[in-house]
């Protein structure tokens, strides 16, 4: 109606399965998405789809063959393949370590694009105190030792457009081991699960990756007065 091409792709469910064109499984085919050329670019978009930013698609409509439906005749074409940038996790921390070796202050996380989108689908049905558990766990996932978190902000969960920012008081107990005259503390906090991604020599699966992400960490930490680092 405003002028745009625009056609309509019946696409599958990466969530549920491996599509496969030449099977003509067309059962399979049970999600509807919409391609939109603007100024020469290809934009997928899902309308349907609650707190999914424009121009992103839920990832489980990402990377897949969809059949395009025209006039004419119908043709295979590749939906949208997210970019690393596209679903962001920030870990934002301004701590400071104490003399006994505890380490305590503030944290934010920002999620955004498909990351933030899926958890607020997630989450969608879900009271203050659930939203709160959930976020609080998501923290304690990614650091490899007991931590203590707790959320001290109200996060927007209804804006699609919006990052997903959670704000914690965040604190974890003997993060420094003691050696003497010598403190060792971890510079990484919130790699727990990239930890033990690829111990083995030999891979007998391949690996799925749902979609594309990056995460970044900008920690600071404060000494007790009359520490230094002595080496790194």
């Amino acid at each position: 109606a405003a002028g745009f091409e625009a056609h309509g792709i019946m696409v599958p469910d990466r969530e549920s399965y491996f599509f496969k064109p030449n099977l003509m499984q067309s059962d399979r085919l049970n999600g509807n998405i919409v391609l939109v050329k603007l100024n020469g670019k290809d934009i997928f978009c899902n309308p349907g789809a609650a707190f999914t930013p424009f121009g992103m698609l839920p990832w489980p409509e990402t990377g897949v063959q969809g059949l395009q439906l025209d006039k004419k005749e119908s043709t295979w074409v590749p939906s949208l393949v997210p970019t690393p940038e596209q679903a962001r996790t920030e870990h934002r921390a301004s701590l400071t370590l104490s003399d006994t070796g505890d380490l305590e202050g503030k944290l934010t996380v920002t999620y955004t694009g498909i990351e933030a989108a899926q958890m607020r689908r997630e989450e969608r049905n879900a009271d203050a105190a659930e939203r709160k558990k959930y976020l609080e766990d998501a923290v304690k996932e990614t650091v490899a030792v007991a931590c203590e978190v707790s959320l001290t902000n109200q996060p927007e969960w209804k804006n699609s457009e919006l990052p997903l920012v959670a704000e914690f008081g965040f604190k974890v107990p003997g993060y420094a081991a003691q050696a003497g005259r010598h403190a060792l503390i971890a510079a990484s906090i919130f790699g727990a699960r990239e930890k033990h991604l690829f111990d083995h020599a030999e891979r007998v699966h391949p690996i799925y990756v749902q979609y594309p992400y990056t995460e970044t960490d900008d920690i600071d930490i404060q000494l007790p007065a009359g520490r230094k680092i002595s080496s790194l």
